[in-house]
Parts: C-alpha cells; structure tokens; sequence
C-alpha cells in the first residue's frame, strides 16, 4: 500500500495534506484556509470526485507509470466539469513529454484549459515550446474529475483541486528536473530515473497564487456571479452580432468548419423533428425540421392564407394549391373534369342572365359593339364557372334587372343586329 494509506483518497489526503504544511515556499492560503485535516476531508468529499480507472492500482506497481497505460487511458473532456490532466505529447524518434495541470474555470471548467492547450494559448511555457519544435498532444489522460461547484463554493474548492493537481505531479514527477524536489518531502517506490518520459512542469503549483474573491461572504460571490454571467451575455450577443456584421477570414473559415462537422447531426436531429412532429403547423399539416423553419413557414402567404379562409380554400381532387392561379388552371384539365363531369357547364339560366346584365349595361348601344368582349367572358365563365357570379354580383345588388327576355330585342336571338 502507497505511504501505508488504504485506498487512493486517503493516499492523496496524506500528500496534500504534507505538501501544504511542510512547503516553506507555498502560498501561504492553503494553510489558512485548509486549516484542519477534517475540513480537508470534508471539502475533498464534498467535491464528488471521479478517478481515473485503474489509477490506484498503477500507483501500487513497483514500477514507474508507462506510456502505454497512458494511451491505453484517453479520454475527452466533458461539458462543466473541473479536474486534474495528465497531457503526453510524443514526436516520432523522440523521448514523449508529460504535463499535469488542472482546470477550474468557473464557467467551462477543464475543456477551456485543454482547449487552450491545443489552441496554443495556455500559459505552460514548455508545453508551447515542445509543439513549436514538432512535439504534438496525442494524449489526454483525466486523472480526477468533479462537477463544477456552485459560484459560493467556487474559491475553497478551487484550492482543493489546485492541492490535488500538486499531489498527482509529484505521483507522476511530471517535472522537468530530476534532481530537483519542488518542495516535496516523500519518495516513490521507483526511481526518477526509471521514468520513459520527460516532464514539462517548472514549478509545485502549490506555490501559484490562486484567484477567488477569499474576502467575500457566500452570499456576495453568488450575486458577483450573477452579474458577471449577465455581464458576459450580454457582451457575447454585441460581440457575436458584430462579428457576423463584419465577419473575418477566421471566423469564416471556422463557421464552415463548424457546419461541416455539425452536418451529419444537424440532418439526424432535423429528420427525427419531421418525424416526431414536434414542430408542426396542424392549420397547414405541414411538419417543419426546427423552430427556424416553423416560423418562416408561419410568415409565408400560404400559412396566411390557410389562416384567413381555411384549409379548403383552393383545394380540389385532393390538393392544395399554394396559388389561385394553379387551381384555375387544374379546374381547366382533363383529370379534374375526368372526375368532375358537370363542373364545366353553365346552365341555360346562368347565360341568359349573364345576357340580361349586357343589355342593362348597354342600353345605348348595338350589341354587336361587345359581342366579341362577351363571348370571350362567356367562355371564361364556361371553364371557371366559379366566377360568373363575382361577375354578375355587382349588377344584381346595384340595379337588380329583369331577367332577359327575347321580347326585349327585335330579333330571335341576343346576337342579332
């Protein structure tokens, strides 16, 4: 058993715990604060940390970590979580390099450091310097995990996870010296020597200053919190709008990489919506693939017109015709009169008072002046039976005439001179 403790907790409790108090050089909060060995229980309890599996059981062997449990051991970081890292960088003909560090963001905890890694901008000065001259990060083990605390609990536990990062360092010597003990009083069972890499780590990060607002009560830390969140929503809705406005090549070339590696889930979640309806238009049947579609789709003339007159409002033979134009015209084919027989012709008594109507509006003049105007509508009205009565509505309300009769002209027939 490693230092006589029984399990892996009590093992890192016994180093933290001695690195805290024996550290001339450390920063002098942890000893403040962590003040009691059942607080620091407490707290390490407290924070529901999750292992590495297998990490006990490594550092029980005799001999020293090897690289190939730690490839055999990668893992990515989940969403809003803090923790201890192990990362290994290798580079072909080359020793492999190894760094501890720890991530507790109060936001986006442990994944906005390893990001930082691979995007260059973390502060790990011998990290940087291994990728400039070719080493690369093939590995990322998380030795510890733990939920994000709640912005109260944020600075105590901070120190707790930052103690444990300094526990594991020394576990894994990820150190660039050898010869050197960082402040540590305990040995391992293998030698330093026996080690198959290299370490980047310069200093015990029990010796970092550590950030978070130890002077305030609990109650002020949750509303500094919440006004630091509204505070930087408000600022990522200014910056995003503007960066959209006025986008960069970089931003260009990252959105395009974003959709193409979103695609294939974007198309699955879409599929599934259509499916599942659950963003359906039940007055027009239409079931869209998201929200953005539903309120396009609720802003066109059709959905509007679906509202204002109904579902029937040019539907026949079992279609809904998006335009009037495209029901005038399906009413005039051979499938719709196929199945509608009767829906072409006009009665006698639909003629002869569309007639009627011409002789009242042109009392003063020969027929023969409109015959070639009438029969055009009258054929019109033939194929759009629909319409003669918008046709003839107006007179009837207005004038209201008699019926035509064949009396009414000298000759037999309303086309006659």
């Amino acid at each position: 058993m490693l230092f006589g403790a029984s399990d892996l907790q009590s093992c890192l409790l016994l180093i933290i715990w001695a690195n805290i108090h024996t550290l001339h050089f450390g920063n002098p909060l942890f000893r403040h604060v962590l003040d009691s060995k059942a607080l620091l229980l407490d707290l390490f309890t407290g924070l529901s940390l999750s292992f590495c599996p297998g990490l006990w059981t490594l550092l029980n062997l005799a001999g020293p970590p090897t690289l190939q449990w730690l490839r055999d051991h990668h893992s990515d970081a989940p969403l809003n979580v803090w923790g201890v890292y192990l990362l290994l960088l290798e580079k072909e003909g080359s020793r492999a390099i190894t760094y501890i560090g720890s991530g507790t963001a109060a936001s986006r905890g442990l994944r906005a450091r390893i990001e930082e890694h691979h995007s260059g901008k973390c502060p790990a000065t011998w990290v940087q310097d291994a990728m400039r001259n070719g080493w690369d990060i093939t590995h990322t083990i998380l030795l510890a995990t733990c939920p994000i605390p709640s912005p109260e609990d944020v600075p105590v536990y901070r120190l707790v996870v930052v103690a444990l990062e300094s526990a594991l360092a020394a576990l894994f010597w990820t150190f660039r010296r050898l010869d050197h003990e960082y402040g540590y009083t305990f040995r391992t069972s293998w030698t330093r020597e026996e080690l198959p890499y290299d370490g980047a780590c310069t200093h015990n990060p029990i010796g970092e200053p550590v950030y978070g607002n130890f002077h305030l009560s609990k109650d002020e830390l949750k509303q500094m919190a919440a006004e630091t969140r509204e505070r930087n929503r408000i600022y990522q809705l200014e910056y995003a709008r503007e960066l959209r406005k006025n986008p960069t090549e970089q931003y260009k070339k990252t959105q395009k990489a974003n959709n193409i590696k979103q695609r294939p889930g974007t198309k699955a979640r879409q599929q599934a919506s259509v499916r599942n309806k659950l963003y359906e238009c039940k007055t027009c049947n239409v079931s869209c693939r998201d929200m953005a579609t539903l309120v396009r789709h609720n802003a066109t003339p059709r959905h509007r017109r679906m509202v204002e007159k109904g579902a029937d409002a040019w539907k026949c033979c079992g279609t809904d015709f998006k335009f009037e134009s495209n029901y005038n015209k399906h009413i005039t084919t051979k499938s719709h009169l196929a199945k509608h027989p009767g829906s072409s012709c006009m009665s006698v008594l639909d003629i002869l008072t569309l007639l009627s109507c011409l002789h009242f509006i042109t009392p003063s003049c020969t027929l023969d002046t409109f015959t070639a105007f009438w029969l055009l509508t009258i054929h019109h009205s033939i194929l759009h039976p629909g319409h003669l009565h918008s046709i003839l509505a107006p007179h009837h309300s207005l004038h209201d005439p008699a019926p035509w009769t064949p009396s009414q002209h000298s000759g037999s027939s309303p086309f006659t001179a």
